[in-house]
């Protein structure tokens, strides 16, 4: 039975779907209800290659936390792959016609409106636009209603998504019997979990290393400034691995959980490891050696993230290092090492109790995205709450 109280949250990852269904009581709290996941299938590199593959584990994600919220919502908020991603600046001005000389908020949203005005693909369509800030005859604001001005001007951060990409999502959503209330880039949504929202203001970002894509996002001022999709995640570097020491995936990816390390130097050149190699033949290789292969992968990613920080022209007080990738065991140091920025690892300590599992951070910051956008008709949370009944299942 469908529920129109409760709302549904769904990160459709590289490698597993997460399903969270959540309610908000009358406190503005957001209350947690039930979880779900299933591993990915019909999906190859951020897009849907087989519906009915991608429906069927779309559908055991969902049906797992409905059930075990006891409850089906009738709306879901979901994210987009991140085939076919774009992100591109741009700017709209308007010549102020108010008789009082004040700009009002509808130049301002005329101005925004201008600024969506922008030469694009026919395969593309308008996600996201950020405003990022104003411009009133040579002052710089974020706000500029009620300012005295001629000339306003407004400087966006937009992202594009892929025609066929998201019409392949809306059917498979539809499919379901969801009323669709937001397609986010995941990028948005997890920030949303990761950061609080005095660390959006002030101006902080989030690097979420996933299965097959990293995802960058900045934010200042409460606005997404900055982003950029890099296609490397964990399975790139289970790949490397699988590549140089001819072994299968699993057997790579069993290697780079059990042994893995990106600081080389910290490695005993005499300790080995065994492995089983395609051929099913054992053999025994330097731990150092495999270790050798996960650094080259994650410098290449540290020399990614750099340049984009550098190119972002704000550079953030700290990073939050986030998804699978970043479990991998010395990479937080790497990146320190090599960034100029303070490292936080994992969410908010308010919102990290919050969750059975980080797994479900995305998912929930769908929910908390669409709130907060006014997607979804409840109002936005005041903070992050639980119920009691909710305190004794996490400590199950």
């Amino acid at each position: 039975m469908m529920n129109n109280t409760s709302i549904l949250g769904l990160d459709l990852g590289s490698n597993n779907i997460y399903a969270s269904v959540c309610n908000v009581n009358s406190d503005g709290d957001l209350i947690l209800k039930g979880i779900g996941s299933s591993l990915t299938t019909g999906f190859k590199k951020g897009t849907i290659t087989n519906p009915e593959e991608a429906r069927k584990c779309v559908s055991k994600a969902v049906d797992r936390a409905c059930k075990d919220a006891e409850v089906r919502p009738q709306c879901v908020i979901s994210n987009i792959p991140c085939q076919g991603i774009q992100f591109v600046s741009n700017s709209g001005i308007v010549v102020s016609k108010s008789t009082s000389g004040l700009i009002s908020a509808e130049e301002k949203n005329e101005c925004i409106e201008k600024s969506k005005r922008i030469i694009k693909d026919a395969s593309q369509v308008l996600l996201h636009v950020n405003p990022l800030y104003f411009n009133v005859d040579g002052k710089y604001l974020q706000n500029p209603v009620g300012v005295k001005g001629q000339q306003l001007e407004v400087k966006t951060h937009i992202v594009l998504g892929d025609v066929q990409n998201i019409t392949s999502v809306r059917d498979l959503l539809s499919a379901e019997g969801f009323q669709i209330k937001g397609l986010v880039f995941d990028g948005i949504a997890i920030s949303h979990a990761y950061l609080t929202k005095e660390e959006r203001m002030s101006g902080a970002a989030v690097l979420d290393i996933g299965g097959q894509f990293t995802k960058l996002t900045i934010y200042k001022h409460d606005v997404l400034y900055y982003s950029q999709i890099i296609p490397i995640g964990g399975d790139t570097i289970t790949r490397d691995i699988s590549q140089v020491l001819n072994v299968t995936f699993p057997e790579a990816e069993r290697l780079k959980i059990l042994y893995g390390q990106v600081n080389v130097k910290d490695i005993n050149p005499k300790e080995t490891i065994s492995i089983t190699t395609i051929n099913r033949q054992r053999k025994v290789i330097s731990k150092q050696y495999l270790c050798e292969i996960i650094e080259a992968r994650v410098n290449e990613l540290i020399q990614f993230i750099s340049s984009f920080i550098q190119d972002a022209t704000f550079s953030p007080p700290f990073m939050v290092l986030c998804g699978k990738g970043s479990q991998l065991s010395g990479i937080t140091n790497a990146f320190e090492k090599s960034l100029p920025i303070r490292l936080r690892i994992g969410l908010p300590t308010d919102i990290d109790t919050l969750l059975p599992s980080k797994d479900h951070a995305l998912s929930i910051g769908l929910i908390y995205y669409g709130l907060k956008m006014g997607a979804l008709s409840m109002n936005p949370p005041k903070k992050w709450g639980i119920t009691s009944k909710m305190k004794r299942w996490f400590r199950k």
